[in-house]
């Protein structure tokens, strides 16, 4: 996770940071960013590592500027030995790999007889997984197989989704180390989820609740508006068995029964900075299932606040804002742009979108160009797509070649057809690495 500042967005080494198409271009066009691009693959800028995209990004431009892999690849070897996630380096080595920079695949597999092998090793098999693209070959398997047996023995049980079985048919010594991994870490025995029945009480359908059955549970507890009941699942709520209390407050919510707002409300506001209450999130959900009658009144006083409570402002707003927030939604939005707030960015993004009222549209191409957090952008197009159409004609353009697959799409469906664009758009189709439903948005040219 990013903890730096990023650049301004109106430099290229900001641009790139944030994965945006203005960047891609510029770079694609002058021929200019290598260092800046270097920069951003070494200091993954991503808030969310595991949901933003940039490796197929940075590595066609470091395909088109001749980038060297080098250190690339010594950063691969410098990354946690520990880690179950691939960092921005390997991923960026692997998206070079299968578009054909045969000495980036070199460093990768060199990379799986050094320090940086299990990084190796989780993006190669992504890109047989993702691609289909095998990057392996059998004697990387020997290698893999000759590790330490005991730093084995913690990956197979850490890394269960490795085809670990597949590899040990050709290396007897993976099935020895996978034999003795399960051997020591043999799962306990767990029993199956109770089974919610409508003949069950109300407090017999509590008592079995849990995350494997909780929607079936919750289905069928909603259906129960007798008093007897509803006095139940309230004092459920109320309780501090967790189970029960999601259980509870998610058939109250549901029935859009208000019988612990002010609870919920207590609850909320007590709760100091952004620490943690294991109540807080089944009374979240409680609050965002309610009718917005309810609790638009008091988002509007919590959004500003400090603490918990603010996150349920941001989240009813998300969902039931109404014209008359859009002050407040706006001002809470650049503030957020200030702050590299990316939750509240988001949320208050979605509230624009259910006001769509075209006087946003200047705050949400800011939060489009500004915002670090690239997932966010799909949500600004479908935004400025509902709340003035003209502010997004040149975005959607650009968003032809944003590092997000989604905005991409949302571009391919609103972008006006020009030369340029129709070019772009067959690029798109031809491109076997990118994104199915992409490729099929992009055939409207």
């Amino acid at each position: 996770m990013r903890d730096y500042a990023l650049d301004s967005p109106e430099t290229l080494l900001g641009q790139l940071q944030r994965g945006l198409g203005r960047g891609f271009l510029a770079s694609m066009r002058g021929r200019v960013g290598k260092d800046e691009l270097l920069n951003c693959v070494l200091h993954d800028p991503r808030s969310d590592p595991q949901l933003e995209e940039r490796a197929s990004y940075y590595a066609k431009l470091a395909i088109e500027s001749e980038l060297a892999v080098e250190a690339v690849a010594k950063a691969v070897r410098a990354a946690n030995a520990e880690t179950v996630c691939a960092g921005l380096p390997a991923e960026v080595l692997m998206e070079m790999a299968v578009r054909g920079r045969n000495d980036a695949l070199v460093a990768l597999r060199e990379e799986l007889r050094q320090d940086g092998w299990l990084q190796a090793v989780l993006v190669m098999n992504h890109a047989e997984h993702q691609y289909g693209h095998p990057l392996m070959e059998s004697d990387d398997i020997t290698s893999i197989a000759g590790r330490d047996a005991e730093e084995l023995e913690r990956i197979v049980v850490n890394l269960a989704h490795l085809p670990w079985q597949h590899w040990a048919t050709s290396e007897p010594r993976l099935q020895t180390v996978m034999l003795a991994a399960h051997t020591e870490h043999k799962p306990s025995l767990r029993l199956p989820a109770g089974k919610p029945d409508t003949a069950m009480s109300t407090s017999a359908l509590l008592r079995i609740a849990e995350p494997r059955n909780a929607v079936r549970v919750v289905r069928v507890l909603a259906q129960r508006t007798d008093a007897a009941s509803v006095a139940t699942m309230i004092a459920a709520g109320r309780g501090m068995d967790s189970n029960q209390r999601l259980a509870g407050l998610g058939a109250l919510g549901a029935q859009a029964h208000t019988g612990l707002l002010e609870y919920a409300a207590e609850v909320l506001e007590a709760a100091a900075g952004r620490a943690r209450d294991v109540r807080t999130p089944a009374m979240l959900r409680y609050l965002e299932a309610l009718p917005p009658e309810a609790t638009l009144p008091r988002a509007r006083q919590w959004l500003n606040q400090v603490g918990r409570a603010s996150v349920a402002a941001e989240h009813i707003l998300a969902r039931h804002a109404r014209t008359e927030d859009r002050e407040l939604v706006e001002s809470s939005l650049a503030n957020a742009l200030e702050d590299d707030a990316t939750f509240r960015a988001c949320s208050m993004v979605d509230a624009l979108t259910v006001i769509a009222d075209s006087r946003s549209a200047e705050v949400l191409v800011q939060t489009f160009e500004r915002l670090g957090y690239s997932r966010a952008r799909p949500r600004v197009l479908r935004a400025l797509e509902r709340c003035c159409p003209e502010a997004v004609a040149n975005l959607a353009i650009e968003a032809l070649w944003d590092c997000e697959s989604e905005a991409r799409r949302r571009g391919a469906h609103m972008t006006l057809i020009t030369e340029e664009t129709s070019a772009r758009l067959r690029e798109i189709q031809g491109d076997m690495f990118e994104d199915e439903r992409t490729r099929i948005a992009a055939r409207r040219c």
